[in-house]
């Protein structure tokens, strides 16, 4: 019977610094969730709903892009489906799991660095300028503490 490694699970928060030709360190943490073929194939790289980008393994990305085009289908618009494959970008990973971030990238999620944030978050990776990140956690913190005590109270029944 074959194994085949499960989608990886991304969760937790590393820091890291970005140089001036967009290249940067994959952290560890994540680095090790992903399967040797995993990092051979390297990562796709889309833009988030926020200010960040969205890294996803091929295979998840795969998942994500049928989501896409059923959605575009249902709605008769080809070309958003277009325009989402269009902005993504494969980025592979060296030895060293280094990235470089396309430029276009940078620009469209405000990473202007040096230092950005990795965020796992399920099945994706995000990846965000560290002051925007703050400013991001301070417009949401109040709301998210009062979603986080009454969902542990749903859960844990505290």
């Amino acid at each position: 019977m074959e194994l085949t490694h499960p989608t990886p699970f991304f969760y937790g928060r590393s820091e890291n610094r970005i140089n001036e030709k967009g290249q940067v360190a994959l952290p560890a943490r994540f680095r090790s969730a992903l399967s040797e073929d995993e990092q051979k194939q390297g990562l796709v790289l889309i833009q988030g709903e926020a200010e960040c980008l969205y890294a996803y393994t091929h295979q998840q990305f795969r998942v994500i892009a049928d989501r896409v085009r059923e959605d575009a289908a249902t709605r008769d618009d080809a070309g958003f489906l277009r325009d989402f494959f269009e902005s993504a970008h494969g980025v592979d990973l060296d030895p060293q799991g280094r990235l470089v971030i396309p430029a276009e990238l940078r620009a469209k999620a405000g990473l202007a660095g040096p230092e950005i944030i990795f965020i796992g978050h399920d099945d994706r990776i995000e990846i965000w300028d560290a002051a925007s990140r703050r400013t991001e956690r301070e417009r949401t913190s109040t709301e998210f503490e009062s979603k986080r005590r009454a969902q542990a109270r749903r859960i844990f029944g505290a």
